[in-house]
């Protein structure tokens, strides 16, 4: 019973409140902002004796490295607990520490809050609102699995694949959505509905997939929770041939020192693919190709590898060693891309680009994000579509079995565009609110003395900033990381600020911007659906490299002159209209 409510916590694993953020455009700089996090998912716990751990996090622009912070969590049954903190060097202090667990003895419903006490001038901040938990009140549940339905009869089998990060979404009778959960690797998903509530669940298409539901066809179930067990199922045609899908992980790059590529390719479909072509391109000067381990390329030069004929049963990776050159210049880019095939069914996720920045010596568990926007506030557009990259590297003495990350991301980020891009090893992402969370279960990740290699990871997801920000909000992310049973490891911290006035017209319709060729040596065109007004081209850096004002639906540049590395395209149409498109120069 014990192994089964720990695989119930695990595969529902999700929290409820993130902690608020600062923008000076909006708070004062010395306001502290705090949020508490617990490890249930939605409002309602069905099982009174689940030992429920709590999270908290504080966003404090004044507090320095090496003050100390007292965190009281009041459990809302007369219990509490007290956990110290000490400041490092982020704003961002989070306390993802399972020592701050507590146990309901009864079933009710508790009022759960915290207040975090900065002891350098007694400054006190309270979580700005208190949570109703429901222990054991008429709950039931409703679970089931996504899967590709083979055999088209609706039941899901063995050995049909399973897909996972598929987002299933809770509503209430009234259409008001609730909570949403992601499927893990085997396709399973779990919510605590109240007895008696009419519900509905829906599920969205996992990204990169071309899926048709089958069971059932509207992709929705509607039922009314009558006992504690609903299973209910979502299954997909199978495609008629492989869906082929790659991605991309990568270690930090740093100049005169080697980069480990780990090169994905993923078969979603019911079916072998055999006969498979994947091709890696480096899109930089100044990283080369120096050993390709497990699968021996068909060709190979200093920035290309290509393999031929190869089988892809479920997943297939390929591990590259690189060299940074030792003449690359710090917060240069580094580009690659990495492309599969054949593939018929839905070709166009057969590509995918990935971009590093070019650091010093550095942590290995570490968080990246682009753009990285112009000077220490990281100004950007508004809206701008953010690629953040999670690195982390199990330096201790033993294999790591799982690896977690909980991932704070800012109220400022538009949760609903979230989409994983790219993972170095399979994972299952838990969400509420702005807390994200990645699962990677049985990685069994050789430490770096064993294997130095593979004892790295890391996970890519693109969010977008929300519309209508003011102008000075800023947006920052911060990452903490779990080696098993070890304490979490926090991650630097990023920091971007909205710079452009959101005086634009939101309303428009969405021009279809185009910039091809995609990656090319210079020359390229940009065009669009509209008169364009205005093209800005920034540097991974955030530096603009050039502006040109025009007043046509086409504009051919000559780029010829820069770099090799990503850049991006902002362009302003005649209707105020921004758009931004990420281009690599060979």
């Amino acid at each position: 019973m014990k192994k089964s409510r720990q695989i119930i916590i695990l595969f529902v694993f999700t929290c409820l409140f993130f902690l608020q953020k600062v923008s000076f455009a909006q708070i004062p700089p010395n306001a502290p902002a705090f949020g508490l996090n617990i490890s249930v998912s939605q409002d309602r716990v069905c099982d009174s004796t689940m030992l429920i751990n709590f999270y908290a996090g504080l966003n404090d622009t004044i507090s320095t490295a090496g003050d100390t912070v007292v965190f009281t969590f009041y459990f809302g049954d007369g219990d509490s607990a007290v956990y110290t903190a000490i400041q490092d060097s982020t704003i961002n202090l989070n306390i993802n520490n399972n020592t701050i667990a507590h146990q309901y003895n009864t079933s009710g419903i508790f009022n759960v809050t915290a207040k975090a006490i900065r002891l350098v001038d007694g400054h006190i901040t309270y979580q700005n609102t208190t949570w109703n938990l429901y222990v054991g009140l008429d709950c039931g549940r409703a679970f089931g699995v996504v899967y590709l339905d083979c055999n088209t009869n609706c039941l899901p089998a063995i050995n049909e694949p399973k897909i996972e990060n598929a987002k299933v979404i809770h509503f209430d009778e009234n259409g008001a959505r609730v909570d949403s959960v992601y499927t893990d690797n085997t396709g399973f998903y779990s919510f605590n509905i109240r007895v008696g509530e009419i519900y509905s669940l829906s599920i969205e298409t996992p990204f990169n997939m071309n899926a048709i539901f089958t069971c059932p066809v509207s992709g929705n179930n509607t039922d009314t929770i009558v006992n504690s067990n609903h299973i209910l199922d979502f299954g997909f045609l199978s495609p008629t041939s492989s869906d082929l899908i790659p991605q991309i992980g990568a270690t930090m790059a740093r100049p005169g020192m080697p980069m480990y590529v780990s090169l994905r390719t993923m078969n979603k479909s019911c079916m072998m693919a055999n006969n498979v072509t994947t091709n890696f391109q480096i899109n930089s000067s100044t990283v080369t190709i120096d050993t390709v381990y497990t699968t021996q390329p068909t060709n190979l030069s200093i920035n290309t590898a290509e393999w031929t004929g190869l089988t892809v049963p479920i997943s297939n990776t390929i591990w590259v060693k690189l060299m940074v050159d030792s003449t690359a210049q710090l917060g240069d880019t580094v580009c690659f891309s990495y492309t599969v095939g054949p593939d018929t069914i839905n070709p166009q996720n057969n590509q995918v680009q990935y971009c590093a920045i070019v650091v010093n010596s550095s942590d290995p568990n570490a968080k990246e994000v682009f753009p990285l926007g112009t000077g220490a506030q990281g100004y950007v557009a508004p809206e701008t579509n953010f690629t953040y990259t999670i690195h982390f590297q199990n330096v201790g003495t033993a294999a790591a079995s799982t690896v977690k990350i909980v991932d704070t991301l800012d109220i400022d980020l538009d949760i609903n565009t979230l989409n994983i891009i790219s993972s170095s090893h399979p994972c299952h992402m838990v969400i509420a609110d702005n807390l994200l969370i990645f699962n990677f279960n049985n990685i069994s990740l050789p430490d770096s003395g064993t294997d130095f290699m593979k004892s790295n990871g890391s996970i890519t997801f693109q969010i977008k900033a929300k519309a209508n920000l003011v102008a000075g909000t800023e947006i920052t992310s911060v990452a903490s990381i779990k080696f098993d049973y070890n304490d979490y490891i926090t991650t630097n911290s990023t920091l971007n600020t909205i710079s452009i006035p959101t005086a634009l017209n939101n309303q428009s319709i969405i021009n279809n911007i185009k910039v091809f060729p995609n990656p090319s040596n210079g020359i390229i065109k940009v065009l669009s659906d509209n008169n364009l007004e205005k093209i800005i081209i920034t540097d991974y850096m955030g530096r603009i490299v050039l502006e040109k004002f025009t007043q046509h639906k086409s504009v051919a540049l000559d780029l010829g002159y820069l770099n090799s590395g990503l850049y991006l395209i902002t362009t302003i149409c005649n209707d105020n209209f921004v758009q931004q498109t990420k281009w690599i120069k060979n």
